[in-house]
């Protein structure tokens, strides 16, 4: 008798063994599955394109832009802008978002000048642009023809690029000027997301000149 409960009690034992070994390596297969990936660096991956911006604008810039203009024989007005920038801050913070976990910015102070004063159409009582891509730009390296739009060399606006992290990348939200709490329209029409009046220049010539912003403002994209 003694025999028979020495073999059951043995087997008891093995079978609590198995199960403990198997709960555990069922609870070490459920934290792999939830550890987070070491990969994503939201602040570096960040960091990443804030150094392009500073490369980027520590220099003049200039982009073509389009909008439309009732006034013009193609409906569209055209001219060339220069953009200089300084001051460059940025930030990058977490929010409550499960889809968007957080959010970051980019903002500068930006002077720009454009060169429609040597143009053929008409807008706000003065000579402002072309009613095509090519014309505009073949004055594009003309230096006489770059004025500044508010009459004031010394103006410079506050503009923020707002990116939100999403799928493991920072994506463009808005370009957005700051004062005025609306979109920066010829920066925003030339990486490809126009408000009115600004659109899309699709014009391979326009494509072609402006995608240095393409690629320094949409490089997680």
């Amino acid at each position: 008798m003694q025999k028979i409960r020495l073999i059951v009690a043995l087997f008891a034992l093995a079978a609590s063994s198995s199960f403990s070994a198997s709960a555990t390596a069922q609870a070490g297969a459920a934290l792999t599955v939830v550890q987070p990936s070491l990969s994503s660096d939201p602040l570096k991956a960040f960091q990443v394109i804030v150094s392009g911006y500073k490369s980027f604008f520590s220099k003049g810039e200039k982009l073509v832009y389009g909008q439309a203009h009732s006034d013009s024989p193609s409906g569209r007005l055209i001219y060339v802008k220069e953009y200089v920038g300084k001051d460059l801050s940025y930030d990058v913070r977490k929010t409550d978002s499960l889809v968007s976990p957080f959010a970051a910015y980019i903002q500068l102070s930006l002077r720009s000048m454009q060169n429609g004063s040597c143009g053929t159409v008409t807008g706000y009582n003065k000579m402002d642009g072309w009613p095509d891509v090519a014309s505009a730009l073949a004055q594009g390296d003309a230096a006489h023809c770059f004025k500044p739009l508010l009459d004031n060399e010394e103006y410079w606006d506050q503009v923020r690029f707002q990116y939100a992290y999403q799928d493991d990348k920072w994506t463009l939200v808005q370009v957005l000027r700051t004062k005025y709490a609306k979109p920066e329209l010829a920066v925003s029409a030339a990486i490809g997301v126009p408000t009115a009046p600004g659109i899309r220049l699709t014009d391979a010539q326009a494509v072609a000149y402006n995608q240095a912003w393409v690629d320094t403002i949409l490089l997680s994209q």
